[in-house]
């Protein structure tokens, strides 16, 4: 395969990536085209298409398409709205030292985390029910909004269980507001998503991108949770295949959302019992399987300790941090050490 060189390159002239008209080989038609997907800029279209969905969409040759892209990507890291592509291991550890964490609320458990949520990443909390998955989540929302007050959560709530009451309570017995009205100066920076099918659960992820690229300053992506809405939809024997392909394209443009904005993605999973666990291995699986297990950088597991009084997270899985836990309980003031 040959690629030609454009006209134009990001070195030559100045482009502009928060449109698609100067992308090669992209018409006026197919810039109609994705920005009826919701693709306005370079940056959503480099984090959401690869080359073969570019000459899908938009009807050009495979070879014009492999330009494009690498066109895009050349461009947004000449602005430095990504990292560089291609770096020595100093320079990428200088900026793995800059990364930027979300704090549970809870010094034991962000202790198991180096700090907190990290920005760049998806992080998976996973456990049975009334372990705290939902509850550290809410934790995490307020840490976000509370550590800058420009920033914004966005919170897809698959489950339609999210309670906007806990987040007041905790806002009010902290001490950080005096009356539940006082609320709104948080409450207003969160933006609640609630698909109703696993369609709309793609597209709003798909959809992410445009609210990353505008003027909002998103600091945190909570999703809760990633895997229901695709059980409860893809249920009958022989389709098991068909549910996993839908699924792991969905957790790779959660991974290249994460690299590409530099927000922390924080994920809830749901459980089965394995029937047939191997000697000494934890009988409860994380759903989805490799296709949700791939992506993630961290993996936390969640149990309820004892009478539920206490409760206990598990790294499970980290590139950097080797397996540790941390105790903590769920209090009118969010998660807190025991």
């Amino acid at each position: 395969m040959t690629i030609k060189k454009t006209e134009a390159t990001p070195k030559e002239k100045k482009i502009n990536t928060k449109s698609l008209k100067d992308i090669p080989h992209l018409g006026p038609v197919s810039e109609a085209k994705f920005n009826a997907l919701g693709v306005y800029t370079m940056r959503s279209l480099y984090t959401q298409y690869s080359a073969t969905n570019l000459h899908l969409i938009a009807g050009m040759t495979l070879d014009d398409a492999t330009e494009a892209i690498l066109f895009v990507g050349d461009a947004l890291e000449e602005s430095g709205e990504i990292g560089k592509r291609r770096q020595t291991a100093f320079e990428l550890y200088q900026e793995q030292q800059k990364e930027d964490v979300v704090s549970t609320g809870c010094k034991a458990f962000d202790g198991i985390l180096g700090g907190g949520i990290k920005a760049g990443y998806v992080t998976e909390i996973y456990g049975e029910n009334k372990s705290g998955k939902t509850q550290t989540c809410i934790a995490v929302c307020i840490e976000a909004l509370l550590k800058d007050e420009n920033s914004m959560v966005l919170y897809i709530d698959a489950e339609n269980k999210l309670k906007i009451d806990r987040f007041v309570q905790i806002l009010l017995v902290r001490g950080i507001i005096q009356k539940p009205e006082e609320s709104a100066k948080y409450l207003d920076r969160m933006i609640i998503w609630t698909p109703t099918n696993s369609d709309e659960q793609i597209m709003y992820i798909q959809n992410a991108s445009s609210l990353l690229d505008s003027d909002s300053k998103v600091s945190l992506m909570v999703i809760d949770s990633i895997i229901s809405l695709f059980q409860s939809e893809y249920m009958e024997r022989g389709v098991m295949k068909t549910k996993f392909n839908v699924i792991k394209p969905m957790m790779l443009n959660l991974m290249k959302l994460a690299l590409t904005y530099k927000i922390p993605i924080f994920v809830v999973n749901t459980v089965y019992k394995s029937p047939t666990p191997d000697f000494g291995a934890d009988d409860v699986i994380p759903a989805g399987g490799n296709s949700v297990g791939h992506p993630l950088a961290y993996r936390i597991k969640v149990r309820e300790v004892g009478s539920g009084k206490k409760h206990r997270a598990l790294m499970v899985k980290s590139p950097e941090h080797a397996e540790s836990e941390a105790d903590f309980k769920i209090t009118d003031k969010g998660i807190e050490d025991v």
